[in-house]
């Protein structure tokens, strides 16, 4: 199997190759393009028929088109003998550099090159680790007679394959136009086989067919574009082995240990069960989040697909979970259910139970795991390109083999058939009555006489399509146009030049030439740090044409990112538009450009670029501005000699955000500048470093001195919001010495965590208090005494409030035989009043529970009746029993003897 990345990548033959992850003299060659497909003689596999309709066929069925064409052609992935063996030399002096390595490690070590092997290392250029073989890259100890052994007395030759093709569509990009094609099966799937061969094939009209005879054949019969209309794109993919991917896992012992001291009370005694603990998985995500696990991974590759990630990462945790379990509990044997007990054959006897060690008997030191995976993909490849003429230079004579014209006398290829619009102008807008066209059509007919065929077009508001349907001089269909524009109250415009076209569908884009429209946009201008706004004079004149000066004054800011300047000059527009921007700075500066000409539409007005500019950048930097209110950056430059003053404000409030100082000094002129940096803080205080000096373009770190604080993190994880909705987490911290009395009351009714953060004055005094409040479903309310915190990451234990529970585990069920099975569980305490029904519906292994809160003096069983829903469709329901255990495995179905 190939393996990723590429080995390497042959550009002028445009040619990517890949390695095999078993022998490192194979290799696999995948063209970056497609071609047409040649047969065994080399010629393409190309057929184009352009055919029309005679009169008798048209006149006995009108409906009839009067002619068109037919286009079938194959495309394949195919590496040029030529090129390919280029590329095969150089893989084979690679193949020896690889060999003649291993032969130098097995003589090293007193063996024969055949009993080492490189292993599936992978070719990544883009990663700053060095890939060199050394004795951990190969396996010893493999007989010689093995396929995967290289040769012992040279270096392998090498070998070329094919990928493993798993999927792959094509498409033929050719004239989208339904003047062109009228029909087409120019997508699907590919071979997946040796070159990947696709078969297309177009229907044409009689415009399409016309069209690609005259792009693909030049009017004497022979080859002539170098590219042709036609592009080709294949979507494929192909099964790679992908580098591995590394990750590692820790977890502070200390701090899970008291996070999951809440679980372990569902069994009898104070136990956990194991399928409790196996399937734990959204508290291991929960531990993660938190921060109480810290997960990395290492994909080693850019490219390492999200399944195999996610992989990884549900692995790893699993492993954690199982090293955590072993690390905090003790595991004993279930008790072995009663000889009277109903539901003994219910009870999971495999199943283990996992009780918390004691804290006493704790070893907490920090856990951690690692691990390393690989795995294979489906690989993406997109080759596309347009096909090269494969018909150039080709004679008459060959070129009838690929390409067959019916020449026919239907009055359809007789006539011009031309239609033409105009666009670009605004009727309701723009001051123009009318735009006239001129059409002039000359060639020398079949009696070799000059025939000149001339129209006019009158284009208004109201007639904005015309048609011109003249007979063809000759062959030929090139034609002139020009147009000039009528204006409302004024002289009409001169005429446009001359163009030569030759479709017979004319869409002629007017200018109008008599109107300046200038639009001035926003370009490199930073309005959020360096310039308030720009003051742009803008002004047009030519007195050679009788156009006195016109101009405007228009403004750009943060708001209006550009301005237009339209003017009706009823004249063609011969003289460039002059312009000046005017820059006002944030730091009281006037900069006023130069004049300057243009002759485009559209402008881009930037800050003026110089040497003479000085630029500050202000970065805040430090650990954390948690306690920070803000940050007041007061930036000065001053140049008496030379008159230049500026002076700005900055305010910073986090470590996200950053200013800049712009300032353009006098030619000659100091560089030095001066700033000053005054802090608050949330508890009132601050603090101001003086003036301090800079010089020239720089970054200034903005650096504060926060006031120490206590963070603690509130994490209720644990909780079950069904039986207690509101916890109330008090926390209390107390300094009398320096007058610090804080408090904060949490009340949680989702897992989202919580932050409190105190300011200290002495930095060594952290220690806090917590007290717990649970507000229960059934309106008790259950406190906590007040508790020192052990740690400022605090789990929120569970309330253990009297309840009856069960976990209903169908992992025994055969759900081939019983696709659904049906376990209905029924509570009741009639002397409170409390009778709970509930039914649980099993089609696969995938645990439920069953909960309901009681009375602390209340009965702790429960009736369970299972009913199995057969796959012939009979229903068997096995006899209600009465138990008292929280987890029950449900039985497989066994039938009568």
């Amino acid at each position: 199997m190939l393996k990723l990345p590429e080995w390497r990548t042959f550009q002028e033959q445009r040619v990517t190759v890949y390695q095999d992850d078993t022998l490192f003299w194979k290799f696999y060659l995948v063209p970056n393009y497609v071609t047409i497909r040649k047969d065994d003689s080399g010629k393409p596999v190309f057929l184009l028929i352009a055919y029309s309709f005679g009169d008798q066929d048209r006149e006995e069925n009108p409906d009839l088109p009067r002619g068109g064409g037919y286009m079938v052609l194959d495309v394949e992935m195919r590496v040029d003998p030529d090129d390919e063996a280029v590329i095969k030399e150089q893989l084979q002096r690679d193949v020896d550099q690889m060999w003649h390595e291993l032969k130098r490690l097995a003589e090293q070590a007193g063996r024969n090159v055949q009993s080492y092997r490189i292993t599936s290392h992978h070719n990544l250029p883009r990663l700053s680790t060095e890939v060199s073989l050394g004795v951990d890259d190969v396996l010893l100890g493999l007989g010689p007679d093995l396929p995967e052994a290289p040769p012992g007395d040279q270096p392998p030759k090498v070998v070329l394959a094919s990928p493993t093709w798993v999927e792959g569509t094509f498409k033929v990009s050719a004239p989208q136009s339904e003047h062109l094609v009228s029909n087409r099966l120019a997508e699907g799937k590919t071979s997946l086989i040796g070159t990947n061969v696709a078969s297309a094939n177009l229907d044409l009209t009689p415009a399409g067919a016309a069209f690609m005879v005259e792009t693909l054949v030049d009017p004497n019969g022979t080859g002539v574009t170098d590219l042709t209309p036609i592009q080709i794109t294949y979507n494929l993919k192909f099964v790679a082995r992908v580098p591995p991917v590394s990750v590692v896992a820790s977890a502070n012992t200390r701090s899970v240990y008291a996070a999951v001291k809440g679980i372990f009370h569902d069994y009898e005694g104070g136990g956990c069960d194991e399928d409790t603990v196996s399937h734990s998985e959204q508290n291991m995500e929960m531990a993660v989040s938190s921060g109480l696990i810290d997960m990395k991974i290492d994909v080693g590759w850019p490219d390492v697909p999200d399944d195999l990630v996610n992989q990884m990462r549900s692995d790893a945790m699993k492993s954690v979970q199982d090293a955590l379990t072993k690390r905090l509990a003790d595991k004993k044997p279930a008790p072995v259910p009663a000889a009277d007990d109903p539901t003994r054959e219910f009870v999971n006897r495999e199943s283990d139970i996992f009780y918390l060690k004691t804290e006493m008997s704790m070893d907490f030191t920090t856990f951690t795991h690692q691990e390393t995976m690989a795995s294979t993909r489906k690989q993406d490849i997109n080759p596309q390109g347009t096909l090269q003429a494969f018909l150039h230079g080709l004679s008459p004579q060959e070129i009838r083999q690929f390409v067959r014209k019916i020449d026919l006398d239907d009055p359809f290829f007789q006539t011009l058939d031309l239609k033409a619009w105009v666009f670009g102008i605004d009727w309701d807008k723009d001051p123009i009555d009318f735009v006239e066209v001129e059409i002039g059509y000359s060639g020398t007919d079949e009696n070799g006489q000059q025939v000149n065929k001339a129209t006019t077009f009158i284009f208004t508001k109201d007639k904005k399509e015309f048609a011109w349907d003249p007979s063809l001089i000759g062959a030929k269909r090139e034609y002139r146009c020009r147009w000039r524009i009528g204006y409302r109250g004024h002289a009409e415009s001169e005429w446009s030049a001359w163009e030569t076209k030759a479709s017979n569908r004319l869409s002629l884009s007017v200018q109008p030439p008599g109107k300046v429209d200038l639009s001035l946009k926003v370009g490199d201008i930073s309005f959020d740090t360096v310039t308030k706004s720009v003051q742009v004079e803008i002004e047009y004149e030519d007195a050679s044409r009788g156009v006195p000066r016109i101009g405007t004054m228009v403004k750009l800011d943060a708001g209006t990112a550009e301005q237009r300047f339209t003017n009706w000059i009823f004249k063609p527009r011969s003289k460039p538009v002059r312009y000046r921007p005017t820059f006002f700075l944030k730091n009281g500066q006037t900069v006023v450009g130069e004049w300057q000409e243009t002759s485009s539409d559209t402008v881009l007005i930037n800050e003026p670029r110089s040497e003479n500019r000085l630029d500050v950048l202000l970065v805040p930097s430090g650990r954390s501005w948690a306690q920070v209110v803000q940050s007041v950056v007061t930036m000065r430059y001053a140049d008496i000699r030379n008159g230049v003053m500026a002076e700005a404000f900055y305010q910073l409030k986090s470590l996200e955000e950053f200013k800049q100082f712009a300032v353009y000094v006098a030619n000659g002129g100091p560089r030095k500048f001066e700033y000053q940096v005054v802090t608050t803080f949330q508890d009132g205080s601050s603090e101001e470093s003086g003036w301090l000096n800079g010089d020239g373009d720089s970054t200034v770190q903005i650096a504060v001195k926060e006031p120490p604080e206590l963070v603690v993190d509130v994490l209720p994880m644990m909780l079950d919001f069904a039986f207690t909705p509101v916890v109330e987490v008090g926390l209390r911290y107390e300094d009398p010495a320096n007058g610090i009395h804080e408090s904060q009351t949490f009340a949680l009714t989702s897992k989202d965590n919580q932050t409190w953060s105190v300011p200290l004055s002495n930095p060594a005094k952290t220690d806090f208090s917590v007290r717990y409040t649970y507000n229960c479903a059934d309106g008790q309310v259950v406190e906590r005494p007040e508790e020192m915190a052990p740690d400022p990451k605090v789990t929120v234990p569970k309330l253990l409030v009297p309840e009856v529970f069960a976990s209903f585990v169908p992992r025994m069920i055969d759900f081939a035989a019983t696709p659904v099975v049906e376990v209905n569980i029924g509570y009741s305490d009639p002397s409170r009043g409390q009778d709970v029904q509930e039914t649980f519906t099993f089609i696969d292994t995938t645990p439920q529970t069953f909960r309901v809160q009681v009375d602390a003096a209340a009965p702790k069983t429960y009736q369970v009746e299972i009913v199995y829903y057969l796959a012939d469709g009979q229903i068997v329901t096995r006899p209600a029993v009465t138990s008292n255990k929280t987890q029950i495995t449900i039985p497989k179905y066994v039938h009568a003897a």
